[in-house]
């Protein structure tokens, strides 16, 4: 299990500088799948931070002529909650350096990655169908292991395999049940039982919201048994807190689902979307001429509240052809040579 799994570091590391949509996809089953990243590989000690920085630097290289439209717009909360961490820390009975220590990793871990992936797909659009195929596929995994953990109560095969490859030991007398529950403590391919739950609950509204976009009904399937796993797993609670728990569960799912369906406002959406060719010469040598192509989205909303029209991609409008960026990036595309001067655009 160990070969196995510095393979697969290794290969995530490989792929980060020259196939970046692939290391993302493999690097974030692994994130799911494996419950730590803590294996040294020929002296070299992997663990989060370092393959973060590794797989942030393979990004840089990809993109580096596309670094000015990077967007942090929908990490601006996250980054205030750990600027008002850092604030308080002065303030906390606990020694400043372990403080420092633990926000730079919890910052690298939390925000580091998602903006390599969600900047990535606004590049490169292509990313989404291979990055939703890999959380489904590793969705499935982690609920369909929940399930065959109710048939061996306090067992979990996998973790007792993997979990001392770090070192680390499964705690079969923690697992086990007792104190009246049904099933033990499951923690599927997590951890613990409580990062377990939270993935659950994570996925119950990611397969609730995207079930009509699979054939075969493959979403509600998923769904249906993602609400199974979060049943066994109440449970696996005494049978007091255990009825408590899913009672109010059940309440506040209920009415959360009635108050989406009534506060989010209804519109109707209208995409289009164009790929434009360009075609650049050189006047100097009219054989040295090259096409490329950009790509334009339009997405039209109209409704009772909202009547917007957004638009976004690569598509290089005309007002921007005098500008000297502007050549200067289509010219690293098509040209290799290095004197150059541009006489028209056309």
């Amino acid at each position: 299990m160990a070969l196995i799994l510095s393979i697969w570091l290794i290969l995530i590391i490989l792929l980060a500088f020259f196939n970046i949509k692939s290391c993302i996809c493999l690097y974030t089953a692994y994130l799911i799948l494996v419950p730590f990243l803590n294996i040294n590989i020929g002296g070299l000690n992997l663990q989060y931070n370092l393959v973060n920085l590794l797989i942030l630097l393979g990004f840089i290289i990809k993109y580096r002529y596309k670094l000015n439209k990077l967007d942090y717009k929908i990490f601006k909360p996250f980054i205030f909650l750990f600027v008002f961490y850092l604030i308080m820390m002065p303030f906390q009975d606990f020694p400043l350096s372990n403080s420092l220590n633990i926000w730079r990793s919890n910052l690298m871990s939390s925000i580091l990655f998602p903006f390599i992936i969600w900047n990535a797909y606004r590049f490169d659009s292509s990313l989404y169908k291979p990055i939703k195929y890999t959380f489904i596929t590793c969705i499935s995994i982690a609920l369909i292991y929940g399930l065959l953990l109710t048939t061996m109560p306090g067992i979990n095969p996998y973790l007792m395999i993997i979990m001392p490859i770090s070192g680390k030991e499964f705690n079969d007398l923690y697992a086990f049940a007792n104190d009246g529950r049904v099933f033990g403590r499951i923690s599927s391919v997590f951890g613990h039982p409580m990062t377990f739950g939270l993935f659950l609950s994570l996925s119950a509204v990611y397969l609730y919201y995207t079930r009509k976009n699979f054939k075969y009904n493959i979403g509600l399937i998923l769904l249906f048994i993602c609400l199974l796993n979060i049943l066994f797993c109440a449970l696996s609670l005494p049978a007091a807190p255990a009825l408590a728990i899913s009672k109010t569960a059940l309440a506040y799912f209920g009415f959360a689902m009635t108050a989406v369906q009534f506060t989010i406002p209804q519109c109707n959406l209208n995409s289009q979307y164009e790929q434009i060719e360009y075609t650049l010469t050189d006047i100097n040598h009219s054989s040295h001429k090259n096409s490329f192509w950009g790509t334009k989205y339009v997405i039209t909303e109209s409704g009772n509240k909202f009547n917007n029209t957004y638009t976004d991609g690569e598509y290089y409008p005309t007002t921007s052809w005098g500008n000297q960026n502007f050549g200067m990036t289509i010219y690293n595309y098509l040209f290799t040579y290095s004197n150059w001067n541009i006489y028209a655009w056309n």
